[in-house]
């Protein structure tokens, strides 16, 4: 089934209608520096969104400075949002990505929106044996 070390498997009682997921996100590092400190969140897969969003919870506890403002199109229209670089992770799992730009969202239900940009750098299965898994070669 390939390298443990790159699954990620999420495992639900029931239906999982909001997919819920583990987040470990940090300020951004660059490769060959020390990886910066973490904290854990509550995430959720959103196929639906072409890039990764942050609550403001996230990046007032992260204490992450704003690189830029962008628009954002949602259901509710379009704003202006920060763009923080982060670094995210999931917990018991080598899946890591060191610098990635997100933007700050309001998040129902989570403190983070995993989107495209994360989920299409692997294989997304849910199945009906009530798991969802993400691997990777990254």
């Amino acid at each position: 089934m390939g390298d443990d070390q790159n699954l990620l498997r999420c495992q639900y009682g029931q239906i999982a209608r909001v997919p819920m997921v583990r987040v470990v996100l940090g300020a951004a590092f660059a490769e060959g520096e020390a990886s910066t400190p973490t904290q854990q969140f509550i995430g959720i897969w959103d196929t639906g969104a072409s890039g990764t969003a942050i609550s403001k919870k996230v990046a007032d506890a992260l204490g992450l400075i704003s690189t830029k403002v962008t628009k954002v199109y949602h259901a509710q229209g379009e704003t202006l949002a920060n763009v923080y670089l982060v670094s995210l992770g999931f917990p018991d799992s080598s899946l890591r990505f060191k610098e990635l730009s997100v933007n700050e969202a309001v998040v129902y239900g989570a403190d983070v929106l995993v989107g495209m940009d994360v989920i299409s750098q692997g294989d997304f299965l849910i199945t009906d044996r009530k798991s969802t898994r993400l691997n990777s070669s990254h």
